[in-house]
């Protein structure tokens, strides 16, 4: 996977986790603060609160 290899060749103290799920399941882990990103497909955009983005 090129973006993997990117993360682990460009930034090798950044630890990546792939977890697959329902979009649903994704959309509401992502709302709750457990996890940082998801890819999703064929979704509308998820709000995201400003205390929340980097």
């Amino acid at each position: 996977m090129p973006l993997l290899q990117t993360v682990r060749n460009e930034l090798p103290e950044v630890m990546v986790y792939l977890q697959e799920s329902s979009g649903t399941a994704l959309n509401d882990k992502l709302l709750a603060g457990q996890l940082d990103m998801a890819v999703l497909y064929e979704r509308s955009p998820v709000p995201v609160s400003s205390a929340s983005r980097c």
